[in-house]
C-alpha cells in the first residue's frame, strides 16, 4: 500500500505553508540580491513581500515575474524588481529557482497529508484485525463465529447483504449459516445444491470471485436469482486450516451490494479476504467442537448401545451399574465382577479415593466434572454428571468414560482453537512494533509544526524521516494482512562486542536517570560470528532494558560477553530483586508480565529471536539477588545460508526508541 497523493483541495499557497516561513524565504532573497519579492495569490493579489533596506540607490529598472504551480494548478505568482546590480535576465532566473523551491514544499505538504491519511487507515485496519481476533478467542459455537464476521464486514465497508454458507458432509449442498440484509423465509433452513450455485466456482476452484456488474457475466446472472438477487458482489472461500493454497473449502462468505451504491474495489477485497482467512480457523474449531458436542449428547442419551463405558455410582463410590462397554476395556475383572466395588479399588487397586477425583467434585457441587485418567497403559476421559432427586440433591453420579488414546489426535484439533489467541497477540506484537516509529514521526511533525521548515536542509530532512518511517509501517501492516510468516534473521559477519559497546551507550541515558552503572565485560577472543545485527541489538535492548527498570533504587547492569565452545555467549546481569520461582517458566510467554505498565512482549521477543539464531537463552535469579541471563549462540553458518549480506541498522531507530 504506497503513500498516494491527496487531492489539491486548497487554493492558496499560504494554506499549505505558513506565511512566516514563506516571508523568511522572501526576506532571505531580498537580503542576498539587495531588491524586493513580492508573493501574489492567483487573482493577483499581493501576500507576502519583503523589501531590502540597503537596496539599489537608482531604484527599481524594471520587474519580472514566475508563476507557481503544483500539478498543473496555479497556486500563485513569485515578483521581484530589477536593479542595476540585478538585470531582469538574471531576475527571472533567482524568480524560477525560489519558485520551485516552493512549489516543492507546498509538494512536500501535500505527500505529509497523505502519508498521515494512510497512517490513520492502516491503524485502523490493525485494529479492526485486533478487534475481531479478540472476539473470536472463545468462540467455539459455528453460527456466532459467522455472525461476528458478517458484522464486522457489514459494518466497515458497509454492505446491504451478507451471507456465510457451508458445504453439508456430502459436499454437495450448502446451508447459510449466517445472514445480514437477506429474507429470513427464503434462507432459514434452505439449502442450497452446490452445482447451481453462484458460489461453485469459487470453492471448485478455491478461489475468489469478484463481480463489478452481474450483468456483465450471462451464466452467474441466469443463476442468481431470488427476491434477493444482487447487481455486484464478491464471493471469497473459506479454506481449511486457513491455508492459501489448500483446495480443502469448508464454505463461502458472499457479500453483495454496497449501501452507497459504489461498485467494490480491490481493497474491499483484500479486506474481506484477510477477515475470511482470520475467522477460517475459528470456524474449522468451531465445526470441530459441534461435532464432538454433538456426540456427546449421544452418548449421554444411551446407555448400553453405545460403544463407550457408562457406570452409575452412588454416594460411597460403589459401582451400581456398569454398560456392555466395560468389557472391552481389558481390565482384569468382568463386569459383573466389578459391581459393588468402589470405583478406585475396582479401577486403580487404591484403598482411598483418588486425588482429583471427578465424582468427588461431582458429589460436593452438584455440577458436571472432567478429569482424564491413565488406566493400564491406555489414556481414559472420564465425565460425571449428578442425578438429582426432587428436593435437588445429588443422590447418585454417572461416569462417562471414554477410550481417547486413539483419539488424541481429535483433541490435538480441538486444541488449535489457542492459536485465535495468538492472532491478538501478533496485532499486539505490531502495535509494540510501531511504537517506535510513530515517535518519530510525531517528533518530526512537531518540529514542523513549531515553524521548523524555515530551515531548508532540516525540514527536508523531517520530511525524508517521516516517508522512511511511514513507510515503515506500511510494511508492517502489509506483512500483517498476508499473514507472513516471521522473518527469519539475516545473518552476516558481525561482531558481538561492538553491537554490546553501541546497545551500551544507548542505554547510558536511562540508566543514568536511575542512578545505575552500566558496566561491559566483553571478551576480546569473541570476534565475528554469523549474527543479525538489528535483531541481536533487539535482544540486548529488550534485556538490559528490563535489568535497569528491576533496581529502582540503582544499582549495577552488567554486559558480559564470553567465547565458548562452539559459539560465545552474552550474559546480563542486573543487582535488581530478582524473579520469583513462580514466575520464572512463564517469563518468556507472550503478554505475561509483572509490571503494571509492561505489554509482556519483551521476552518473547528476546526467546524467539534468539532460537532463530539456533541459540539458547537461560536465566539464573534468586529473590532479593538479581537475575542474569545468558544467551549462547552458535559461531558458525548453518549449512545453505549465505552470510554475504549484512543487515546492519544504524542507532537512529535505538535512539528514537529511546528518547520516546
Amino acid at each position: 500500500m504506497g503513500a498516494g497523493l491527496r487531492p489539491l483541495d486548497k487554493k492558496v499557497i499560504i494554506d499549505y505553508i505558513k506565511p512566516q516561513v514563506l516571508k523568511g524565504i522572501l526576506e532571505r532573497q531580498a537580503s542576498l540580491f539587495g531588491t524586493g519579492f513580492r508573493l501574489l495569490d492567483p487573482a493577483g493579489a499581493i501576500l507576502l513581500e519583503a523589501t531590502c533596506v540597503d537596496g539599489s540607490p537608482t531604484g527599481p529598472t524594471g520587474s519580472a515575474s514566475t508563476p507557481l504551480a503544483v500539478r498543473g494548478r496555479s497556486i500563485g505568482t513569485l515578483e521581484g524588481d530589477a536593479t542595476e546590480q540585478l538585470p531582469e535576465a538574471r531576475l527571472r532566473m533567482v524568480l524560477e529557482s525560489c519558485g520551485a523551491h516552493i512549489c516543492d514544499l507546498v509538494l512536500c505538504e501535500i505527500k505529509l497529508d497523505s502519508m498521515s491519511e494512510e497512517l490513520l487507515q492502516n491503524y485502523k485496519v490493525l485494529n479492526l484485525f485486533y478487534n475481531v481476533s479478540h472476539a473470536l478467542v472463545n468462540i467455539l459455537n459455528v453460527r456466532k463465529v459467522c455472525e461476528v464476521i458478517l458484522d464486522r464486514i457489514v459494518a466497515t465497508i458497509g454492505i446491504s447483504k451478507a451471507s456465510v454458507l457451508l458445504l453439508d458432509e456430502s459436499r454437495e449442498y450448502l446451508s447459510v449459516v449466517a445472514h445480514q440484509g437477506l429474507p429470513e423465509e427464503e434462507v432459514r433452513h434452505q439449502r442450497f445444491t452446490l452445482s447451481e450455485s453462484v458460489c461453485r466456482d469459487v470453492i471448485v476452484k478455491g478461489k475468489p470471485l469478484f463481480i463489478q456488474n452481474i450483468d456483465h457475466y450471462p451464466d452467474l446472472q441466469r443463476r442468481s436469482r431470488g427476491t434477493y438477487r444482487s447487481k455486484s458482489f464478491v464471493s471469497v472461500p473459506i479454506l481449511k486450516s486457513a491455508r492459501p493454497h489448500s483446495l480443502e473449502v469448508l464454505g463461502v462468505i458472499n457479500i453483495a451490494d454496497k449501501n452507497s451504491g459504489d461498485p467494490f474495489y480491490s481493497g474491499d477485497m483484500k479486506l474481506i479476504i484477510a477477515l475470511t482467512s482470520l475467522a477460517a480457523m475459528s470456524i474449522e474449531n468451531a465445526v470441530y467442537f459441534e461435532e464432538v458436542a454433538r456426540s456427546k449428547e449421544v452418548w449421554e442419551g444411551t446407555f448400553d448401545a453405545i460403544t463407550d463405558s457408562v457406570a452409575i455410582l452412588d454416594r460411597d463410590y460403589q459401582l451400581l451399574k456398569l454398560n456392555k462397554a466395560y468389557d472391552a476395556l481389558g481390565l482384569s475383572a468382568t463386569r459383573e465382577a466389578l459391581l459393588h466395588q468402589t470405583c478406585y479399588r475396582a479401577f486403580y487397586q487404591r484403598e482411598a479415593v483418588c486425588p482429583d477425583c471427578p465424582v468427588t467434585e461431582t458429589l460436593a457441587s452438584g455440577k458436571p466434572a472432567y478429569a482424564e485418567k491413565a488406566i493400564g497403559g491406555k489414556i481414559f476421559r472420564q465425565w460425571t454428571y449428578p442425578m438429582l432427586d426432587e428436593a435437588g440433591r445429588t443422590t447418585s453420579v454417572v461416569m462417562y468414560t471414554r477410550n481417547v488414546t486413539n483419539l488424541k489426535k481429535l483433541q490435538e484439533r480441538l486444541t488449535q482453537s489457542e492459536r485465535m489467541a495468538s492472532i491478538g497477540q501478533i496485532a499486539s506484537g505490531m502495535a509494540h512494533e510501531i511504537r517506535n516509529p510513530l515517535s518519530s514521526i510525531v517528533t518530526a511533525v512537531d518540529v514542523l509544526s513549531s515553524g521548523g521548515g524555515t530551515a531548508e536542509e532540516n525540514f527536508f530532512t523531517l520530511t525524508d524521516v517521516i516517508r522512511v518511517e511511514a513507510n515503515r509501517l506500511n510494511d508492517i501492516i502489509t506483512e500483517f494482512l498476508l499473514y507472513a510468516a516471521p522473518q527469519p534473521p539475516v545473518l552476516a559477519a558481525n561482531r558481538l562486542n561492538e553491537i554490546v559497546q553501541e546497545v551500551a551507550r544507548m542505554m547510558a541515558s536511562a540508566a543514568e536517570k536511575r542512578g545505575i552503572e552500566i558496566v561491559t565485560e566483553l571478551d576480546p577472543a569473541v570476534g565475528s560470528s554469523p549474527l543479525d545485527g538489528d535483531k541481536i541489538k533487539q535482544v540486548i535492548w529488550n534485556l538490559g532494558l528490563n535489568g535497569i527498570e528491576a533496581m529502582a533504587s540503582g544499582g549495577q547492569l552488567t554486559v558480559a560477553t564470553r567465547r565458548v565452545e562452539n559459539g560465545q555467549e552474552l550474559c546480563i546481569r542486573d543487582k535488581g530483586q530478582g524473579i520469583g520461582a513462580e514466575h520464572r517458566s512463564k517469563i518468556f510467554d507472550p503478554f505475561f508480565t509483572t509490571k503494571p505498565t509492561g505489554t509482556g512482549l519483551g521476552l518473547s521477543v528476546v526467546s524467539r529471536i534468539v532460537e532463530g539464531h539456533r541459540g539458547t537463552i537461560d536465566i539464573q535469579s534468586r529473590p532479593g539477588g538479581g537475575t542474569e541471563f545468558v544467551v549462547t549462540l552458535p559461531s558458525k553458518h548453518p549449512e545453505g545460508e549465505d552470510p554475504s549480506i549484512d543487515h546492519r541498522m544504524g542507532l537512529r531507530h535505538y535512539e528514537q526508541n529511546l528518547a520516546g
